[in-house]
């Protein structure tokens, strides 16, 4: 074979490798875990409210594209996840982890809990983890 058309080949087959990725199944906490691409699938997005939290008071998290599967090829419809815990962390290592809800998404792939840290919870940045894996949203306690 020539080494044009070997190239082509090799590039070929990187390709359809490549796209064969996004229809694992894996879904967007799948993702997270590691299990594959799922490109055409949004991550689930964390928020916290308000923010900052004052220690001691009430809050909630809203996580919204909670999904338990991810058919981004058209393996059928998604399902919303179920029994995702949510996990506080101080970024500074002060405290936690803390796990704070177990969330069941609805039918809109959305979930919301109300929770409330103690009083006496250092100040600074808390990481949020849904699952055990890093979501990259953070929030700020303050003191009373």
């Amino acid at each position: 074979m020539n080494p044009v058309r070997f190239a082509s080949a090799v590039a070929m087959v990187a390709i359809l490798a490549a796209l064969a990725g996004c229809s694992d199944g894996g879904g967007v906490l799948g993702v997270l875990q590691g299990g594959g691409a799922a490109a055409a699938c949004a991550a689930p997005y964390v928020t916290v409210e308000p923010d900052p939290v004052v220690a001691g008071e009430p809050a909630k998290v809203t996580v919204i594209n909670l999904s338990e599967t991810c058919h981004d090829q058209g393996e059928g419809p998604d399902v919303p996840a179920t029994g995702v815990t949510v996990r506080l962390e101080a970024v500074d290592g002060s405290w936690g982890p803390t796990d704070i809800a177990t969330l069941d998404a609805g039918e809109d792939f959305t979930a919301t809990s109300a929770f409330q840290l103690p009083g006496d919870t250092a100040p600074g940045t808390v990481l949020v983890a849904l699952d055990g894996n890093d979501t990259g949203s953070v929030f700020e306690v303050v003191a009373p």
